[in-house]
């Protein structure tokens, strides 16, 4: 699917014409999604596809129910906005933007059928949960409990990354089907950016605003000024707590580095180094010293193409070594 924004522009005023292949390329999208089990992407499109898109809910709901075969997923979507709309006392029908608790809830319990209780997770209970589940599911159906589990319960976050999603990943990137379904890529996407954002922990772990033309000395006194050096020691000691991340970090890397390059160029920031960064970090928290350093020379030129962040890379180079205790 081309990006919502280059749907958007055809749909300010459609011919006849130009609004099918729009609604019907938006519609694939969605069954692709559903079939994969990302239902918090339907849910997210669907409720909001005039933002998104241009494309009125009621028409595309209804094609993708009828065309698509979709009934089940539209059913559920229409009961989720009738909670919605009772819980707030919102009348008028239109686009709605479901909060994520009450959105996230609603797969495990009215999607997938598990009540779980959200505010004590185990790791048992995740594995409990994706019991029986397609592997081409299994991202998409414990996206809403990484979320809900991302900021208070860290030991079950990671969980759900080593022993499930990355697993998972790696698997249907071998066989083809990331490169198959634009949905399994944009929620390995979404992965990718949540554990970005736990290793930096909201802080200075990722420099991205360095200018290009920065000396190598002003470099040197920014990472300084910052404490950069003491956040990327602490970005390994949170790694270290997730046991064998940083193999299938590299083996994600190694399988989908052109596809992930693609899809950061659509972001607001250019992921693409900070996740070469992780696939680091991770690497040495496991100690494997050797395979960083031979990463981040193998890798150099891919991860500083047509990016300003060339002395965010350099310095990158340069830590990396230096961690790996000579």
């Amino acid at each position: 699917m081309r990006t919502p924004g280059e749907i958007k522009r055809d749909m300010k005023y459609p011919s006849p014409e130009v609004k099918t292949r729009c609604m019907n390329e938006v519609a694939r999208y969605l069954r692709d999604a559903y079939k994969c089990g990302i239902y918090s992407e339907v849910i997210e499109k669907l409720t909001l596809s005039r933002y998104y898109f241009g494309i009125d809910s009621n028409e595309l709901t209804q094609l993708l129910s009828e065309k698509y075969k979709c009934k089940e997923i539209c059913d559920k979507i229409k009961l989720l906005k009738k909670i919605y709309m009772e819980k707030y006392e919102i009348e008028e029908d239109g686009d709605f933007k479901i909060p994520a608790d009450l959105k996230y809830k609603f797969i495990c319990e009215h999607i997938i059928g598990k009540n779980l209780d959200y505010d004590n997770l185990t790791c048992a209970d995740i594995d409990n949960f994706v019991e029986g589940i397609e592997p081409i599911k299994i991202p998409g159906v414990l996206y809403p409990l990484m979320w809900m589990t991302h900021v208070k319960n860290e030991k079950v976050f990671l969980h759900i990354y080593t022993k499930h999603v990355l697993p998972a990943f790696i698997k249907l990137s071998e066989s083809g089907d990331v490169n198959k379904y634009d949905a399994l890529s944009f929620v390995m996407c979404g992965y990718i950016e949540e554990l970005i954002i736990y290793t930096e922990n909201f802080g200075q772990v990722f420099i991205t605003s360095i200018p290009g033309n920065t000396t190598w000395n002003e470099v040197i006194v920014e990472f300084q000024k910052t404490g950069e050096f003491e956040c990327i020691r602490k970005a390994n000691e949170k790694l270290k707590k997730a046991d064998g991340i940083g193999k299938s970090l590299l083996r994600l890397y190694k399988l989908n580095k052109n596809m992930l390059k693609s899809k950061y160029k659509t972001y607001i920031t250019n992921y693409f180094p900070m996740f070469a960064a992780l696939v680091i970090f991770a690497l040495l928290a496991e100690e494997r010293n050797e395979e960083a350093v031979e990463f981040m020379i193998d890798n150099y030129s891919d991860i500083s193409e047509d990016n300003y962040q060339c002395a965010y890379v350099l310095i990158l180079l340069f830590q990396t070594i230096l961690l790996c205790d000579n």
